[in-house]
């Protein structure tokens, strides 16, 4: 998926940086490093360091994890945007990105799950 400053148009709207959408769009398109964001150095693997970046970018509360219950892993990793229904940055289980609420992510995962 191509990403698009537009994406982040919402998400950006309290950051700091007023060019904040355009480089969130950026760093998930692979044309902006991370470290140009990041106030300081993280050793972390590549896609959960462009989250980090976007944290700050964003002026999100943190990257969180949504580990369903009975995993010992995280279905997903996520930008805290304040409330489980705004839009926010997801990082799901197969490294794929999502510009989407975590709360809907939860929902249709547990769907899938009830399924099987």
């Amino acid at each position: 998926m191509k990403f698009t400053a537009s994406m982040f148009a919402d998400l950006a709207l309290t950051a700091h940086d007023p060019d904040a959408a355009k480089k969130a769009a950026a760093i998930l398109n692979g044309t902006l490093e991370p470290d140009a964001v990041l106030q300081r150095g993280w050793m972390l693997p590549a896609d959960e360091l462009k989250l980090e970046a976007l944290n700050e970018l964003l002026d999100c509360y943190g990257v969180e994890s949504y580990t369903p219950e009975g995993e010992m892993s995280p279905a997903a990793l996520y930008l805290n945007a304040g409330n489980m229904y705004n839009e926010t940055v997801l990082l799901d289980e197969f490294g794929e990105f999502h510009l989407m609420p975590w709360g809907d992510f939860v929902e249709a995962y547990e769907r899938e799950a009830e399924e099987v």
